[in-house]
């Protein structure tokens, strides 16, 4: 399968790229007011209007983002046409060939702390090593996200709920461990 490889602050993330419409620079952004701390505002482009979603600010070691690198991937969560929506990320790394074998599947795992609706499995760094594009990264692991699912949660935004899954992802020494 393939998938797009991208940075989120210091941390490396995947996404399959059937669940991506396509990846754009970042433009002007319109604040949303009363919109949830996700949802940074919206975007022109083209013909559509793009919600842009951030999840950025939850990062502990956010690191320095340097803006020409920043890029969008659109995401339709019903796959309507209608509606776009976009996950800001701070670089795109790039797509690459990615087999069952190199995943550990989330519905293997057994640790609370990694058991997330968002997250379909973790791709081993080492397995990808050679290339190299990965090569001086210091995790050990890669995110393989359902990006439609957080999509779609961000939209059917739960008070509180969905913010804790998206601290457990991405920050999850923020919070307790579930036993």
């Amino acid at each position: 399968m393939k998938l797009l490889f991208f940075m989120l602050g210091k941390g490396i993330y995947a996404a399959d790229v059937n669940s991506i419409r396509e990846v754009v620079r970042k433009a002007h952004t319109t604040p949303l007011p009363n919109a949830s701390r996700f949802i940074t505002g919206i975007m022109r482009l083209r013909d559509f209007t793009v919600t842009l979603v951030d999840t950025r600010f939850l990062l502990k070691d956010r690191g320095l983002s340097d803006e020409r690198n920043v890029r969008v991937l659109l995401i339709d969560p019903n796959l309507t046409n209608r509606e776009t929506y976009g996950i800001i990320v701070d670089r795109i790394i790039g797509i690459y060939d990615v087999t069952d074998s190199d995943i550990k599947w989330a519905q293997e795992r057994k640790e609370a702390l990694i058991a997330n609706e968002y997250l379909n499995g973790t791709i081993f760094l080492e397995r990808l090593e050679s290339r190299k594009e990965f090569q001086g990264f210091t995790d050990t692991h890669i995110l393989y996200l359902n990006v439609t699912r957080m999509v779609n949660d961000i939209i059917n935004w739960e008070e509180g709920q969905t913010e804790v899954r998206f601290i457990r992802l991405f920050s999850p020494y923020d919070i307790p461990r579930v036993k």
